[in-house]
């Protein structure tokens, strides 16, 4: 193998390996450490809260409920946290 044909193998192979650990949640956003998207992710209006149209195809979608401690229809950034932790 030549040096060329080496660094482009060396080259894919971080490319494939990199990939591996990049995970996409259901609606196709790159996850945070930990499994679930960050919360900006999911806030796509940058309005500071999350809705279930947002939420939509994340693991927020199936816990919303208990995730709005607040119970005002919205996940504000305190309550996505402390769900996560």
């Amino acid at each position: 193998m030549n040096v060329k044909s080496a660094v482009i193998a060396l080259g894919l192979t971080g490319a494939v390996a990199g990939a591996a650990f990049a995970q996409l949640d259901k609606a196709g956003m790159e996850v945070a450490q930990g499994g679930a998207p960050t919360f900006a992710e999911i806030d796509r209006n940058r309005d500071g809260n999350i809705t279930t149209t947002e939420a939509a195809g994340t693991w927020l979608a199936s816990s919303f409920a208990a995730v709005d401690t607040n119970e005002n229809g919205l996940v504000d950034e305190q309550e996505y946290n402390e769900a996560l932790s």
